[in-house]
């Protein structure tokens, strides 16, 4: 097959944002709707400390990378036997009585998510209920005072780490 290269520029705009995509080939062109979703990065701090140097996260679309975080910083837990993967923790401010809800997606591997209110705690809540590329959903309802808490994202499987997107909400 033919190959083509193609520069995309996106112009300075708070994200998430999405673009069309029109290609003139001769006299055909087509279009592609929303090609293109621009979310914030988010990187992937290392523990508690390190979420909370990179600051809490607010509710919107994010894209991180998870194979820049640490290894097995939380033990192990009632979602996997030992989740191996690269995690990184996202520090989220809840308000008095508030809802955490987050779906995070890693494209072709299995995602783990899970709650610690700090790095030495038990867990609060854990999900790791679908497959490789599947979404995962967690929301947590934070006490009658204002809280902290961290959404860590991991993987099931050594292999389970890299980019991922994460869908948050934060909400009364």
């Amino acid at each position: 097959g033919a190959e083509a290269e193609v520069e995309v520029f996106v112009e300075t705009a708070e994200p998430p944002l999405t673009r069309d995509v029109t290609l003139s080939l001769g006299e055909a062109t087509h279009t592609a709707t929303e090609a293109f979703r621009v979310r914030p990065w988010i990187g992937a701090p290392i523990g508690c400390a390190g979420a909370d140097e990179a600051g809490p996260l607010g509710s919107g679309q994010y894209e991180g990378l998870s194979s820049l975080g640490g290894d097995d910083t939380i033990p192990p837990h009632e979602c996997a036997d030992w989740p191996v993967a690269p995690e990184g923790f996202y520090r989220v401010d809840l308000g008095p009585s508030e809802t955490l809800r987050a779906t995070v997606t890693m494209p072709e591997r299995d995602a783990i998510v899970y709650l610690v209110d700090a790095c030495d705690h038990p867990l609060l809540s854990c999900i790791d209920q679908g497959g490789a590329g599947e979404p995962e959903y967690i929301q947590w309802t934070g006490p009658a005072e204002p809280s902290t808490v961290y959404l860590v994202v991991d993987g099931y499987d050594y292999t389970d780490h890299g980019v991922f997107f994460l869908d948050l909400e934060v909400a009364p």
